[in-house]
């Protein structure tokens, strides 16, 4: 069974990312860390590392994590980014491609990581989380003219390259989800943070329920911080009040739905999540209290 980044990761106790680094000999993880995973990766004969060790990298492909405000971009998400890295680095790696990883934290300026970009020559190419980007910062990136491919972001109007997803098919096939299982009063938990797939959620959203004619009401419609953390304290406040609830929330996305899950039950709701962010709401004949839980 061929051996991935994530097994490594799982073995040795770390994040996948922590595995690029240490077998890519990058900076960004301890001493110790970088010799437990390169250790971890020859006992599982992991090839990539037995190829980098005898020759060099036909090509090398940087990903750039980069946060700019952090509400997004933060530990929270190393989940999902983890992911992103194991499906890149396993395609990679069968063409002789080393996959690198770099962190820059909120304070590190633009012009830092450009300057980084133009004093690297033998790195191939860029994959760059855009999540936090600017219009401005990108076109910052491209400026650069190295082989760049933009992850979780889309500007149209902007000549240049991107991967990220439909998020209308994606709304339009959650809200129909929804009405088969019997649901019409949908509510929507947002987040003001300004990211791109954000607004667009929140817009198809808003299309695919007038395409629908399902009614929006106002007050299900909630605002939340995108951090886990400040998810949970804001949708605990706004259970305080005991507010009427819709038959199930769709959340912005997975981080606040976590965040808002963990605010229900420990108001006493049941929560339960299947494939997406929302919330079906039966009744409790008893004493009138409902309880939520993800579906």
């Amino acid at each position: 069974m061929k051996i991935t980044i994530r097994d490594i990761a799982n073995r040795a106790g770390v994040s996948a990312a922590a595995v690029s680094l240490a077998i890519n000999n990058k900076p960004g993880v301890s001493t110790d860390t970088r010799e437990r995973v390169r250790e971890v990766a020859r006992e599982m004969g992991y090839e990539p590392l037995a190829k980098m060790t005898a020759a060099d990298p036909e090509m090398i492909v940087r990903f750039l994590k980069i946060s700019r405000h952090g509400h997004t971009i933060n530990k929270n998400h190393n989940y999902f980014i983890d992911a992103y890295l194991e499906g890149i680095s396993s395609s990679a790696s069968a063409s002789g491609t080393v996959i690198e990883v770099e962190a820059y934290g909120s304070d590190e300026p633009i012009a830092n990581i450009v300057k980084k970009i133009n004093e690297s020559p033998q790195i191939t190419g860029y994959l760059i989380l855009g999540t936090e980007l600017s219009e401005s910062d990108i076109r910052t990136l491209i400026k650069t003219g190295k082989n760049i491919v933009f992850v979780d972001t889309f500007l149209d109007y902007i000549s240049a390259d991107f991967v990220d997803m439909n998020n209308t098919d994606a709304v339009y096939k959650l809200i129909n989800h929804f009405i088969k299982l019997g649901h019409h009063e949908i509510g929507l938990i947002k987040s003001s943070v300004n990211t791109r797939n954000f607004q667009l959620r929140e817009k198809a959203f808003c299309q695919v329920m007038d395409s629908l004619n399902l009614e929006i009401h106002d007050d299900y419609i909630i605002d939340v911080d995108s951090t886990f953390e400040n998810a949970f304290n804001e949708f605990s406040r706004y259970l305080e009040s005991s507010p009427k609830l819709p038959t199930v929330f769709f959340a912005i996305n997975d981080i606040i739905a976590m965040g808002c899950m963990k605010a229900l039950q420990e108001k006493g709701y049941s929560t339960r999540r299947r494939f997406n962010s929302s919330l079906r709401q039966p009744s409790d004949g008893n004493n009138g209290i409902t309880r939520p839980y993800f579906d």
